[in-house]
């Protein structure tokens, strides 16, 4: 974050960086010599032992003598001093890492939000050696990317999984103009393997190759549900049937699933098709899938018992 002070006719700038494990200070002026801004770094001053960090970000304090924050990767809001670049204090914020900063000013108090590396997003006011906790929520995925609106009312955060939220800077809640509870946009980070209608156009769903299956409601292209990864996270979805309120899908590591619109799991066959399900059809009273064992079986749907099999092809597997 940029500080800036004012000098005879040219502004001068100061950069605070977190960069590796070291913090930096960089000095941006006008040389009258050569015309041109040129720029200037210093490191800060790191104690002699206990703090070997790795810093992902940094922002600047305009409180008192200034005071530079930054973001460690082991979960720590680390505090020094802007003026003397000496350290003050380590404020244990998170177990995942802090990978993203931004800060606003409310009622006369400028406060510190930290996205974390577990999914944690918290706020945090203080000066120097003295911090506390204001608010805590927990979002999907690492919490990449944050930035605070232009009047301090709201941050936006950005996610691993794809998501990006609106929140309000007061309480972490998600904002009402976003409206909705979830993400205000979402979308995949994996090549997507499969998609499918349901028995409305309003709604479909998809599945990619981290695993994720998401459905989606077109009136305003948000997601009603998200299902996260297995504890098998090689596992991906290969193959969607869509109907009334349950989703079935197909997975690379044999499996069958069922859940609900809401994301609930609802029933799981474990052993389906060797190396994986492939291609799902529904009726009424059965399932058909098709899997790598290049084997086409019949699957009661009340009880998930298997009624017939059909191993006429040889070469490959079923895939529609």
């Amino acid at each position: 974050m940029f500080a800036l002070a004012q000098v005879s006719r040219n502004n001068k700038y100061r950069l605070f960086a977190g960069s590796g494990t070291r913090i930096w200070r960089f000095k941006l002026e006008f040389d009258v010599h050569t015309m041109q801004f040129a720029i200037q770094g210093e490191p800060f001053k790191m104690p002699s032992t206990g703090l070997a960090r790795e810093y992902f970000c940094a922002k600047y304090l305009d409180e008192g003598a200034g005071y530079v924050v930054c973001g460690s990767s082991a979960g720590e809001l680390c505090v020094f001093n802007a003026e003397s670049m000496v350290f003050r204090a380590a404020v244990p914020v998170s177990g995942g890492g802090v990978l993203s900063l931004a800060t606003v000013r409310v009622q006369g108090r400028e406060l510190v939000c930290c996205g974390c590396g577990d999914g944690k997003l918290k706020i945090v006011s203080g000066l120097d050696q003295d911090w506390a906790m204001e608010a805590e929520t927990r979002l999907s995925g690492q919490i990449r990317a944050l930035s605070a609106s232009a009047d301090g009312a709201h941050f936006l955060a950005g996610t691993s999984t794809g998501d990006v939220f609106i929140l309000s800077a007061a309480t972490l809640q998600p904002s009402a103009s976003a409206g909705a509870a979830g993400p205000f946009l979402s979308s995949h980070t994996h090549p997507i393997k499969c998609v499918a209608f349901g028995d409305s156009s309003e709604f479909f769903a998809s599945g990619a190759e981290n695993g994720v299956v998401r459905l989606w409601e077109l009136s305003h292209y948000g997601v009603k549900c998200h299902i996260s990864p297995y504890t098998n996270k090689a596992a991906a979805p290969t193959c969607i049937v869509f109907s009334g309120d349950a989703l079935l899908t197909g997975w690379t590591d044999g499996a069958m699933r069922c859940h609900s619109d809401e994301g609930e799991p609802l029933w799981e066959v474990a052993c389906t098709h060797k190396d994986g399900v492939f291609s799902i059809a529904l009726s009424p009273r059965y399932i058909v899938t098709g899997g790598a064992d290049s084997t086409i079986r019949l699957w009661d749907i009340a009880t998930r018992q298997a009624r017939a099999q059909f191993a006429e092809h040889k070469v490959g597997h079923p895939t529609c």
